[in-house]
């Protein structure tokens, strides 16, 4: 993973998050996951939900976005 470039898209997602740019979220969170490798299925599925943010209200986009950078930053061997 590079991790430069990472540390660099998690503060992107978060401050997107925080200024509720709901398309830019989107865009950081695809970045995360080619980043830390995240199957196909994972980022469709991720995307769909961050997608969908407008539905779902502010504060689960928030808690969202929480679950995606923990889960991106969890070593590849250590996830579920």
């Amino acid at each position: 993973m590079k991790t430069h470039e990472f540390k660099k898209a998690v503060e992107r997602l978060k401050l997107r998050v925080e200024n509720d740019e709901r398309m830019l979220v989107i865009d950081e969170v695809d970045t995360l996951n080619w980043l830390a490798d995240v199957s196909l299925d994972a980022q469709y599925g991720m995307r769909m939900y961050f997608g969908m943010a407008e539905e779902i209200g502010e504060e689960k986009t928030h808690e969202l976005a929480k679950l995606v950078i923990e889960y991106a930053t969890t070593p590849i061997a250590e996830r579920e």
